[in-house]
Parts: structure tokens; sequence; C-alpha cells
């Protein structure tokens, strides 16, 4: 829980430390269920953010990742099948919730003013 917390408190950081172990630690689906949640987790993450700039970059660098990882894991690519539909729903979700509590944060100020 403290991780979580810290990477919430420092977040182009912990984006940046997940991206490198992406790329240097997952090159195959050895730990997929690992990889699946790290995913999940960092994908939210990035969709809670207020800075469009860090949800982008995180993006584009996952979509170099996915590519990186579909040509050098071949027998593994398979895994993208799951993988994506992971990221897509923690990211949607995640920014459709972030963005109805930020509206909901506005109409509580409206209403006290």
């Amino acid at each position: 829980m403290a991780i979580l917390v810290a990477a919430y408190r420092f977040v182009w950081a912990s984006l940046g430390a997940f991206v490198g172990v992406l790329f240097f630690a997952f090159g195959n689906a050895d730990l997929f269920l690992l990889l699946i949640a790290s995913l999940a987790i960092f994908s939210a993450l990035a969709a809670s953010v207020e800075s469009a700039l860090v949800r982008n970059i995180y993006l584009a660098l996952l979509a170099v990742w996915m590519i990186q990882f579909a040509v050098s894991a071949e027998s593994d690519a398979i895994t993208m099948v799951a993988q994506l539909p992971v990221i897509v729903l923690a990211f949607v979700t995640s920014r459709s919730i972030f963005v109805l509590r930020e509206k909901n944060q506005q109409g509580a100020r409206q209403m006290e003013s």
C-alpha cells in the first residue's frame, strides 16, 4: 500500500520506472499474471493524473513497448490479446471515474458559493 501511495505522489517517477521495467524485465510472458496486474495498476494510475502530457507520454511509451514485445517475443505475442483489453478497461474506467469526481467537486464548490 505504501508503494502505491508513493507512486501516486511521484507519478512521473513511478510511471518512468514502470516503463523501464517493462522494457528490460518483461521480454516474454513468463510472469504473465504480474504483467497483467502491473499494467492494470499503472494504467489506472496514469489515467488518474491531471496532466494530459503525462497520460499521453505513458500511452505512447506503452504502445512502443507493445510493439517491441510483439516483435521480440514471437511465441508469447498472443498474450497481447489479454493485455490490451485489461489496459484499455483500466485506463478508461479510471479516467471516467476521475473526470466524474472532478465534476462533482466543481458542482459542490459552485453550490457553496
